[in-house]
């Protein structure tokens, strides 16, 4: 019988320490699942990651912070990471795919709704559902044609000759000769049924549920691919080739290659490589189902969509979405030159209304008091107040702190006792 073990770990725990904690003995092959799973917390990342060990089901959830304390882990960690798809359905022009680091971009808010389930396991099967029709789809009506040059000798001349051929052969009855063949050949295909046998052999095995399914449609995608195209291995020679300039530049020009591709990213277990630097280098594990996102990230959003709504007719400018509150600055020595190169001030939003302005550091934090708030926090806040205050001189300048969580009331008009005119708040939002 298979059994799951369900590990939670808090997002400041050790993962070493919670199993030595809860009794878990791990087999030292699967040592590097850990580290996995470690790099990612370490990191700033939450998620959900899976792997098998014998007959047995290893589920780790990094829990966001705000969760630690949860009776329910699992269905606060999915209401938390489906507020991504919300606010994407809700702002499809502000919220790209680089707005929210990980491997949770890929999924339309209309899928989530009519598939959403209880279950990290049941979200990540569907996204492989979807991936497997899109493929199905496209394999139906894709034709591709090569011609290739064949090298065949005879008596009589019917193509064009090959003269070296024919200088070197002793046997001179024979003509070589050189002919043009076409053939089904699509490269796009290859990868494609490469991709679709990794898939199988390392992905279909980690889920604990309803792998034939999967199986299935694998199959009908690669009997497509093999009865109608002409197979050449090494195409890719390993699953990491398909983020290659080379393999990418094969789904260039049209929306539906993109979706093909993307669609190849999910079943290979390397979809963040579609919102990140492909040449930036990510550990990512081939043998394991997994589901992971940056939380500041999402919370970035969750605090731009509280200000959106409170204050529909406010100018918002958000650093999550093309840098718009970027502004430089520079160190001056005394001699009146310049330190270069500039630096960068980058509040998480800036709002402004007809008379106010708010600046605004959105933290992923949970400070219980207000002696537990950073300083780095504050003299950041205080730095971009600085810089922009002679822009807004005509307008009411509010420093914002917010966090999704906190021990203690909402605080305004909080001052350091060296400075005269900043003053900042601190405010509670939770997702």
């Amino acid at each position: 019988m298979t059994e799951s073990r369900v590990i939670h770990i808090a997002e400041n725990e050790d993962v070493l320490e919670v199993l030595n904690r809860e009794n878990i003995s791990i087999p030292e092959t699967h040592w590097r699942d850990l580290a996995f799973i470690s790099n990612k917390k370490n990191n700033n990342q939450v998620g959900y990651f899976q792997f098998k060990v014998g007959e047995a089901y290893y589920k780790f959830f990094i829990i966001p912070k705000i969760h630690k304390d949860s009776t329910e882990k699992e269905r606060d960690f999915i209401s938390y990471f489906s507020r991504f798809y919300q606010l994407k359905n809700k702002y499809p022009d502000f919220m790209r795919d680089r707005s929210v680091q990980g491997n949770i971009v890929d999924f339309s808010f209309d899928d989530f709704v009519e598939k959403r389930s209880d279950t990290v396991e049941d979200f990540i099967r569907y996204k492989y559902e979807d991936s497997l029709k899109t493929l199905d789809k496209f394999f139906r009506k894709h034709s591709k044609i090569r011609v290739r040059r064949k090298s065949f000798a005879s008596q009589s001349i019917q193509h064009k000759l090959d003269l070296g051929r024919n200088i070197r052969e002793i046997d001179k009855s024979k003509v070589h000769q050189i002919r043009r063949e076409e053939e089904l050949f699509s490269e796009i295909a290859e990868v494609s049924r490469q991709v679709l046998k990794s898939f199988k052999t390392q992905k279909i095995k980690q889920l604990s549920m309803d792998q034939e399914k999967l199986v299935h449609l694998a199959n009908g995608v690669l009997n497509q691919i093999q009865k109608r195209y002409k197979s050449e291995y090494g195409v890719i020679t390993h699953d990491r080739q398909i983020i290659t300039n080379r393999i990418r530049k094969l789904f260039k020009g049209k929306k539906e290659l993109s979706e093909v591709y993307n669609s190849l990213l999910i079943l290979i277990g390397l979809e963040h490589f579609q919102s990140e630097d492909s040449s930036r280098e990510i550990l990512k594990l081939e043998n394991m189902v997994a589901l992971f996102f940056n939380p500041a990230d999402l919370y970035e959003w969750i605090v731009f969509d509280w200000w959106k709504t409170n204050f529909p007719d406010a100018v918002i400018k958000m650093d999550n979405s093309d840098s718009q509150t970027l502004k430089h600055y520079q160190l001056i020595l005394d001699s009146g030159d310049s330190v270069q190169p500039p630096l960068e001030s980058r509040p998480d939003l800036i709002v402004e209304t007809d008379d106010k302005v708010w600046i605004i550091d959105a933290k992923w934090k949970t400070p219980k008091t207000l002696t537990e708030i950073s300083f780095a926090d504050i003299s950041k806040l205080q730095r971009d107040f600085e810089i922009r205050k002679a822009d807004y001189t005509q307008k009411e300048i509010q420093n914002l702190l917010i966090y999704p969580m906190k021990k203690f009331s909402d605080k305004f008009g909080i001052s350091l006792s060296y400075v005269n005119d900043f003053k900042f708040g601190v405010k509670e939002l939770k997702p």
